[in-house]
């Protein structure tokens, strides 16, 4: 099944990006929010996702989680050069369920390497309360 994701340029840098699975469209002024950001903001996005579904697989939820994710760019400014990933979670967790949540991040992070060749790693991923690991 494909799914097909329209995007308008409607010019002075500005886009509007309509999707299946979106009801409102997702507007972009690439003079204040580059496609770079986009990139880390997808990403962050579907991290958080796939942890809170790999966590309610196992009957707990990380909901109110939130990622922080710094990048640079190559030398060349052509690509992304690194990424360094941040987890924050807003409850205490077991260590059987921090060990299901590392797992789900890793996993993630292995399959995003395939379009992000810079994600190199967490630099942490803990809890607000507790740390999981620094």
């Amino acid at each position: 099944m494909s799914l097909k994701i329209e995007t308008i340029y409607q010019g002075g840098y500005k886009s509007e990006t309509k999707t299946p699975l979106n009801a409102e469209p997702v507007a972009v002024n690439a003079a204040k929010f580059n496609p770079v950001d986009l990139l880390a903001t997808a990403y962050g996005s579907c991290l958080l996702g796939t942890i809170d579904f790999e966590a309610r697989k196992q009957q707990f939820e990380t909901r109110h989680s939130r990622s922080e994710i710094v990048y640079e760019m190559s030398e060349d400014r052509t690509r992304v050069g690194s990424m360094h990933i941040k987890i924050f979670f807003e409850n205490d967790y077991s260590d059987e369920q921090k060990a299901v949540i590392e797992n789900a991040a890793r996993k993630n992070a292995t399959s995003a390497t395939a379009w992000i060749p810079a994600l190199t790693k967490f630099t942490n991923l803990f809890s607000l309360k507790a740390a999981i690991y620094s």
